[in-house]
């Protein structure tokens, strides 16, 4: 096999691109099948395999590293002490796509939107971060506390649980987290202030985490009700508990394409991407700002979101 021998690390971007290669190879020999020609049909189909691989992975690089800025407006005909700035961040994989300059800078982007909570969605870090890049990466992120209270919740693999290298108990990490001034949400209530509750939840792994209807349980009962799980889950559910926002990340709108249209397809997710609205609730899943395995991102874009929740109530105008 052309360039085998770096296949085995799957962090290669030769990896990615002899995966397309091969793709590309197989798909134009089945529409070629017909044609005669012998050595030189096999030479034509691997030169223009060649140039499709290469073309896909420079794209799906410079995808995944060109971060955009998603913005969504939330009304609300909830009473809310004032409009709020929500900064949502998920899915970094650090530092898989990104150096420290390049979250530095990220950082910095996000302090200038000001926001009065920023929502870390979980995989901020992975079973590839080291010790060194885990204290690198929080570090760097204390900067959002700056300016804006910032929450996070735990997603699949944060604590590195597919790896025997690189692997961090959830009391270690939260401890880490914790010491750079972001607050972890563990299946735990958080009130901005008293119109206005986050929900943060355990992971869906993990099948003894409590329920949407005894977390909003410890809220008040005409607040503002935020949900942030990591994975778009049990939307439903939370949309007959009048949960007013459900914020989550995890399936990095399929990252590789065509995975985001068999998820679609398959209904693999219960929601994939964007923003969808399910009885009262509005539900918001992020693509991330990084992606796992490697920097190729050929399908959706990377992404920071900034929600502008908005009061229609006539005692906020």
């Amino acid at each position: 096999m052309l360039l085998a021998l770096p296949a085995w690390d799957i962090h290669s971007i030769v990896f990615a691109f002899e995966i397309h290669f091969i793709i590309f190879y197989e798909i134009a020999k089945l529409f070629t099948i017909w044609l005669k020609g012998g050595k030189t049909r096999v030479l034509a189909i691997g030169a223009l395999s060649l140039l499709l691989a290469g073309a896909w992975v420079g794209y799906g690089f410079y995808n995944m590293k060109h971060i955009v800025r998603r913005e969504y407006v939330i009304q609300s005909e909830k009473q809310l002490n004032h409009n709020y700035t929500i900064a949502v961040l998920s899915d970094l994989h650090y530092p898989t796509t990104m150096n420290k300059q390049e979250l530095a800078e990220l950082v910095q982007q996000i302090q200038r939107e000001q926001a009065d909570i920023v929502l870390l969605c979980g995989d901020i870090v992975d079973e590839y971060t080291s010790m060194k890049k885990r204290e690198e990466v929080f570090s760097l992120l204390e900067g959002l506390c700056t300016k804006s209270d910032v929450f996070y919740v735990f997603g699949n693999h944060d604590t590195g649980q597919y790896s025997f290298q690189n692997a961090i108990s959830k009391e270690e990490l939260r401890s880490l987290i914790e010491a750079h001034h972001i607050r972890v949400l563990e299946d735990e209530v958080a009130c901005v202030d008293d119109k206005l509750c986050l929900v943060g939840r355990d992971d869906y792994r993990m099948h003894n985490r409590k329920s949407v209807a005894t977390l909003l349980s410890m809220m008040p009962d005409n607040c503002y009700k935020i949900v942030v799980d990591h994975q778009p889950r049990e939307l439903e559910k939370s949309a007959e508990l009048k949960v007013d926002l459900h914020i989550s990340g995890h399936t990095h709108a399929g990252q590789l394409f065509p995975l985001y249209y068999i998820f679609e397809c398959f209904h693999l997710n219960e929601l994939n991407y964007g923003k969808e609205t399910i009885a009262q609730m509005e539900a918001i899943n992020t693509s991330g700002a990084g992606g796992w395995g490697f920097a190729i991102r050929s399908d959706h874009h990377s992404e920071y979101v900034i929600l502008k929740l908005q009061s229609t109530s006539a005692s906020n105008r």
